[in-house]
C-alpha cells in the first residue's frame, strides 16, 4: 500500500502532501483518534483533514471518540455511489446535535478558503470517479482490466502482486 500512494502522490497536484509512517508500524490496535492526536501536536498551526468515503461516514457515528475527531479536524467525504439518502440522514443527525458547525461542498484547497476551520464537513463529488478498494481488487482477482480506475503504472504494479496481496 505504501508503494501504491507513493506513486499515486507522485503524479498529484495537491500541494504540501506528506505521506507518514506514524501508525506503519504499530503492533497494537490504532484509533484514528490517536494518529489524529498525533499530527495535532506536530503540526499545531496546521488545518488537519480526515479523508472518508461516505459509506464510512454513515457509520462514523459508532467509531471510538468520533465527536473528538470532528473537533480536532475537518472531514473530507468523498461520495459513493448509492450513499446519498443515507449520507443526507446523518449529516442532519450531526447538526441537529451539533456536532458540526458548517457542510460545504466546494472543493477546500480551493483559494475562496483562505481560513478553513475544524468541525467541518467538505463534500467531494465534482471530478471523484466512482471508485473502491474493493472493486479494483475484484476486477484484478478476475484478471480485468482497471479501466482507468488507477494510474497505469499503478495498474501494472498491481497486476504484478502475488494473488494473496491482493487480497488485502
Amino acid at each position: 500500500r505504501l508503494a501504491l500512494l507513493k506513486s499515486a502522490l507522485s503524479k498529484s497536484n495537491i500541494p504540501k502532501t506528506k505521506i507518514s509512517l506514524y501508525d506503519w508500524n504499530k503492533s497494537k490496535k490504532n484509533y484514528s483518534i490517536e494518529t489524529i492526536g498525533h499530527f495535532t501536536k506536530r503540526y499545531p498551526q496546521k488545518n488537519l483533514f480526515f479523508i472518508i468515503g461516505s459509506d464510512s461516514f454513515c457509520e462514523f457515528h459508532r467509531w471510538h471518540r468520533f465527536n473528538d475527531i470532528l473537533k480536532k479536524c475537518s472531514l473530507l467525504i468523498v461520495k459513493r455511489a448509492g450513499t446519498e439518502k443515507k449520507l443526507a440522514k446523518q449529516l442532519a443527525r450531526f447538526c441537529k446535535l451539533k456536532l458540526l458547525k458548517k457542510i460545504r461542498t466546494q472543493n477546500p484547497f480551493s483559494s475562496t478558503y483562505k481560513t478553513l476551520k475544524n468541525n467541518q464537513v467538505y463534500i467531494l463529488s465534482d471530478r471523484i470517479k466512482p471508485i473502491s478498494s474493493s472493486l479494483i481488487r475484484k476486477k484484478l482477482n478476475k484478471n480485468q482490466p482497471l479501466g482507468g480506475l488507477v494510474l497505469k503504472q499503478t495498474e501494472a504494479y498491481l497486476k504484478n502482486l502475488p494473488k494473496n496481496i491482493k487480497d488485502t
